[in-house]
């Protein structure tokens, strides 16, 4: 009892102090512990729950885009991947490191790459830097005490997102990085730090696309040059590494790959709709309503709301929402909107609502569901749909209360 009354007690002072960053930190790296634990008494079972179909594809976002990169052109006429060339140009790089023959394998016998020594270390080694980067990137950019820092940074790397990412090797990695860079320096008072950013932000553009509509941020605090230069250096970035596969015409085969790639739902949308036995008609109609709605609340986010870890709170929900983006390790993104909210020198108390439900998809959920769906999987769409529905609420009653400020004007 006295234990639970301790809790209880330092539960209500976070709330008073709002201190809501140590939630975060307190769930994510408890979380992690009862999982290692969990995984010991286990003795290793219930370790591969939390990953993508039990652990039994380990690293394939990294060695099948390497196999595929390898292709050139046919990598995105034949193989139709959906990465853009920037991305795809880095793997055809690491493709030179790697041995021909395990380049040219079939899909079939994509999983022989596991018995490659040179593959193993070129993943470990890629992994490695890319963590201590993005640790890096993190510490860097939090504005608290150096406690909190260390913490913070700690639980950013040791959350399931990060795991899941880090599982798939996906170079998501990169981009994380690339925004995190762009978050730090977008206030900037010396310029070039500023135009580093904006280089961070057509970077993550050229290899995921889809984060470029963070410029819209710009847009609305009226950067206007910082807009020109931002999709001069992203047009440069996305056009000219399409001279190494075949030219700007290959621009078409991707759009056709992507939006093929995400007519069926993606992520783990189609596992849970089979697993409640849910017409399969329902999935689309409710992906693309849910994506659209959230979509809808980041383009007004800007002028609605005045804390810009909001407005990043909700173009992650638009990014995350999309069908084929709707996964535990697109998670990792609502990182961005967290750090901003410990940067924050006055927090309300009506923003913990948020801080938990952004947290929840952080933690390790060992909860075994279906071989194809993991309860992170279950945490993400139920956190996104939560949010959402919380934002749309909150951004209807400001947009309400301005047109009457300006009635009475």
């Amino acid at each position: 009892m006295n234990a639970l009354h301790k809790w209880k007690d330092r539960w209500n002072t976070m709330r008073e102090q709002k201190n809501f960053g140590m939630f975060f930190i307190a769930v994510t790296l408890l979380s992690f512990g009862v999982y290692l634990f969990l995984s010991l008494i286990s003795l290793g079972h219930l370790f591969p729950t939390v990953f993508y179909v039990r652990g039994t594809d380990f690293f394939m976002d990294f060695f099948n885009s390497i196999r595929d990169a390898a292709q050139g052109v046919e990598a995105y006429t034949e193989r139709h991947i959906i990465y853009p060339p920037m991305a795809n140009m880095f793997f055809w790089l690491l493709a030179k490191i790697t041995p021909d023959g395990y380049n040219a394998t079939e899909f079939d016998d994509r999983k022989d790459w596991m018995q490659e020594p040179v593959a193993i270390v070129l993943l470990l080694t890629f992994i490695l830097i890319c963590t201590l980067l993005f640790a890096l990137c993190v510490w860097k950019s939090l504005r608290c005490d150096q406690k909190t820092k260390w913490l913070f940074t700690a639980a950013s790397v040791l959350c399931i997102p990060y795991f899941n990412m880090m599982e798939r090797g996906n170079i998501l990695i990169l981009c994380m990085i690339a925004l995190l860079i762009y978050i730090q320096t977008y206030e900037s008072e010396k310029w070039y730090w500023r135009e580093l950013g904006l280089l961070a932000l057509a970077f993550s553009f050229s290899i995921k696309l889809y984060p470029i509509l963070f410029a819209w941020v710009l847009l609305a605090d009226k950067r206007y040059w910082a807009i020109i230069r931002c999709a001069l250096y992203s047009l440069a970035m996305l056009i000219l590494p399409f001279f190494c596969f075949g030219g700007p015409t290959v621009f078409l085969s991707l759009l056709q790959n992507i939006f093929s790639f995400s007519s069926g739902g993606g992520g783990a949308a189609s596992g849970i709709t089979n697993f409640l036995h849910l017409p399969p008609q329902l999935l689309p109609i409710l992906t693309y309503s849910i994506f659209g709605l959230a979509v809808l609340n980041f383009l007004v986010a800007p002028w609605v709301y005045e804390k810009r870890w909001k407005v990043l709170m909700c173009g992650c929900m638009a990014f995350v929402a999309f069908p084929s983006l709707t996964s535990t390790y697109g998670w990792i993104l609502f990182l961005l909107p967290l750090i901003l909210f410990v940067n924050e020198k006055e927090a309300q108390a009506s923003d913990f609502s948020y801080i938990v439900t952004m947290t929840v998809p952080f933690a390790f959920l060992t909860i075994p569901i279906t071989f194809h769906v993991t309860a992170n999987a279950v945490a993400v769409y139920l956190a996104l749909w939560i949010l959402l529905g919380m934002t749309t609420v909150q951004t209807c009653k400001e947009i309400r209360a301005r047109i009457r400020e300006k009635k009475t004007a």
